[in-house]
């Protein structure tokens, strides 16, 4: 007669194989040391910086410090009472 095994004890087993397995792929795929993940944030930043860089006009969000507007959009919210 064959040998007698626990099916849950085997499922488990087979469940914590792929997932090892799984793992070790993720690792070859995704895993990166510190110094090439510093690069990639690196570059990204140049390539954003030099993509806002040439812009023609400002984003909406950006304000120009050279105006003092106040909450209505007047120049002086002070003196509009």
């Amino acid at each position: 007669m064959g040998e007698l095994i626990n099916l849950r004890t085997a499922r488990k087993n087979r469940l914590r194989k792929e997932k090892s397995d799984r793992a070790s792929q993720n690792r070859v795929l995704f895993g990166q040391t510190g110094t090439e993940k510093l690069v990639r944030r690196l570059q990204a930043d140049m390539n954003n910086t030099s993509h806002e860089n040439h812009r023609r006009t400002k984003p909406a969000n950006i304000s120009d410090n050279s105006q003092n507007n106040g909450p209505n959009g007047d120049l002086d919210s002070e003196n509009s009472q």
